[in-house]
């Protein structure tokens, strides 16, 4: 080959050389699922040029996909690797050798292995943490908590402070650990994470963290280690192919909230995540975007949380706005499909006019804080839009009609301005109680005074408001011996010895006695009496007592039913000779049988072999005759 022709093919290689490397540079490399629009697509790309992310073969990033515990790992490792901040992070796979085998990582996740053991000696995951990595040899997903404690302890600088109180920002903050509070609060002040959360407000702690989620997390926290190295000075990002071109990006990405709206000169001002306010002037050629629709000057609000794309890190060409912010609260009236698009009839909140407005298939819905469809939407519900002229960009609704179901937390105190406190999932809401609402109890209609605690109650709400209460009481039966009796008002205090346990229950003013079939009163209980306690929620509202000290009580397992001669035969324990033996039990017609769970009189036919049950009744000879037989089912 001449000398000429060897020249000419160098130059041209090196030409596609520089211009290849350019493209990776310049964060060109698209992804099919992943458009001009798209929230994270600037850090996805950042990554992809960093080398910590890459695409699947057709062409997809899949921004949606989970991100596995593993994986989560071995991507914030290959952050601090690209960032220069393992330099002493070899040899720890040996070191570790036995952690990995034990937990699965080697067997399940080889190529994670060095990362897994950095993240061993970092202690930015514990041992124990790495036993749920894997189910039944599958990856476990990483939950949006588990990637916020992994990447603060990946990049604190120290020990994040223990001991503090940490008061998180999000609505949902009370399901995010008090332990973990830490981390999410660091994160927040480095600007990582937003605290303002999703447009509810939200920081979904427990919701599988997705590919773009954690992309977005990452390229935040590289920017930050970066920008905060030892020397002081901003660390250039390195080169993805060492000896070749780089170019470095020009587009700058900065994300603040809009302070202030001048719609006659089209400006905004943003307070940015690093302090700083700065104005900006909105021109028609500045593309605005909010869940990839295309929006105007008028989708902008107030409070917004926006990603400004600024080229050569001064001019202004793209707003990305994060959060909801809705610009009208109305009423539904109507939904009715179109062609290409849906007309949603709403009456304003404010005006009390009626506006027809249209939604397409990127509106994003959501109903009662959970994503639904436009057809889910019924007439009185509650909506916060984000409109753009007569485009819905965003609707957040909540039903007109809602039910819950729970327990009674507390009797309802006043009934001028009635209050109703439920327990639901654990935590206790108030309701105001209409005035009309309608109120049933076991069935029958009943007052709100007839409501007690710890009644199930199911509960329909119009705008948050009681308008139907059904209420069922809570049955039961215990049987033991008294052990004492404190009378008082409005309610006295029965001590009961159950099953060899003593038992403290609250007795009514209107409670029913009975004492050997006779109708008494609390005052004629005594000491030492067999009782048998029917028990309203936590609430004794009748007592059938014995007296005679002839009678006994023995527990035991059914052997043997003999319906022909009406005998039970059980095995019980004999505390005298301390060891089991078998008792013959007669029954007749007078026989009282019922059970802990119908709570009303059952039949012979009921009990079965290896039933167990409580005899009360008169020891004669090797027999046992009884007067009540209570199954415990």
């Amino acid at each position: 080959m001449s000398k000429m022709k060897r020249k000419i093919v160098i130059s041209v290689f090196l030409c596609f050389f520089i211009f290849a490397n350019s493209f990776v540079a310049y964060g060109t490399q698209y992804f099919t699922d992943v458009n001009t629009d798209h929230w994270a697509k600037d850090f996805i790309e950042k990554l992809t040029v960093l080398g910590i992310v890459k695409g699947f073969d057709d062409a997809t990033f899949r921004p949606n996909d989970p991100v596995s515990k593993t994986a989560s790992i071995s991507m914030i490792y290959q952050m601090l690797n690209k960032a220069g901040k393992t330099k002493n992070a070899t040899d720890l796979v040996d070191k570790h050798k036995k952690t990995l085998e034990s937990t699965g990582i080697h067997t399940y996740a080889l190529w994670a292995e060095p990362a897994i053991a950095y993240a061993l000696e970092k202690s930015i995951v514990h041992e124990d943490e790495l036993k749920v990595f894997f189910k039944e040899g599958k990856n476990v997903n990483a939950r949006r908590l588990d990637v916020a404690v992994f990447l603060a302890k990946a990049i604190a600088e120290s020990d994040i402070a223990n001991g503090s109180i940490v008061v998180l920002p999000f609505t949902d903050a009370d399901f995010i650990p008090h332990a973990a509070g830490k981390y999410v609060a660091y994160l927040i002040e480095k600007g990582i994470i937003n605290k303002n959360g999703d447009y509810m407000g939200r920081f979904n702690p427990n919701n599988a963290i997705s590919r773009a989620e954690i992309c977005t997390m990452i390229a935040k926290a590289y920017d930050f280690i970066s920008k905060n190295d030892n020397t002081g000075n901003i660390a250039p990002i390195p080169d993805p192919n060492p000896g070749s071109v780089v170019v470095t990006p020009k587009d700058e990405i900065k994300d603040g909230s809009i302070t202030y709206i001048d719609s006659s000169t089209k400006t905004i001002l943003v307070k940015l995540t690093n302090g700083k306010t700065e104005l900006f002037q909105i021109n028609d050629d500045i593309e605005i975007s909010l869940n990839g629709n295309k929006g105007t000057f008028s989708a902008l609000q107030v409070n917004q949380e926006v990603m400004l794309t600024l080229k050569e890190g001064t001019k202004l060409a793209k707003i990305n706005i994060k959060s909801f912010v809705p610009n009208m609260e109305a009423t539904l009236n109507a939904v009715v499909p179109n062609t290409g698009f849906t007309l949603v009839v709403v009456r304003e909140k404010t005006t009390n006019a009626v506006k027809s407005l249209k939604a397409t298939g990127t509106t994003k819905v959501e109903l009662n804080g959970l994503p639904a469809s436009l057809d889910q939407l019924k007439l009185g519900d509650i909506l916060k839009l984000q409109v753009d002229g007569q485009d819905i960009l965003s609707i957040a609704a909540v039903s007109k009609i809602k039910t819950y179901q729970g327990i009674l937390e507390s009797e309802i105190s006043s009934m001028e301005n009635p209050v109703l406190k439920m327990k639901i999932n654990n935590e206790v809401k108030e309701f105001p109680i209409d005035q009309n609402a309608k109120v049933t109890k076991n069935g029958y209609t009943r007052w709100l005074k007839d409501l007690k605690r710890l009644d199930a109650v199911t509960i329909t709400t119009e705008y948050d408001k009681v308008i139907e209460i059904k209420a069922n009481s809570v049955f039961s039966k215990v049987t033991g011996k008294i052990i004492s009796l404190t009378m008082a008002k409005p309610s006295s205090i029965l001590k009961v010895l159950v099953n060899s346990e003593e038992k403290t229950f609250t007795v009514g003013n209107n409670v029913s006695v009975t004492i050997n079939n006779s109708s008494k009163s609390l005052y004629d209980l005594r000491v030492d009496q067999l009782v048998e306690l029917e028990l309203e929620n936590e609430e004794v509202i009748e007592i059938e007592a014995r007296d005679d000290l002839k009678k006994k009580q023995i527990s035991g397992i059914i052997s043997s039913i003999h319906t022909s001669s009406k005998t039970i035969k059980i095995l019980y324990y004999n505390p005298t000779t301390n060891t089991a033996e078998r008792k013959s039990i007669v029954y007749n017609y007078d026989t009282k049988i019922t059970s802990t769970r119908a709570q009303t009189a059952i039949g012979v036919g009921a009990l079965k072999v290896n039933d167990q049950i409580i005899v009360i009744g008169e020891e004669l000879d090797d027999t046992f005759v009884a007067e009540k037989i209570l199954l415990i089912d």
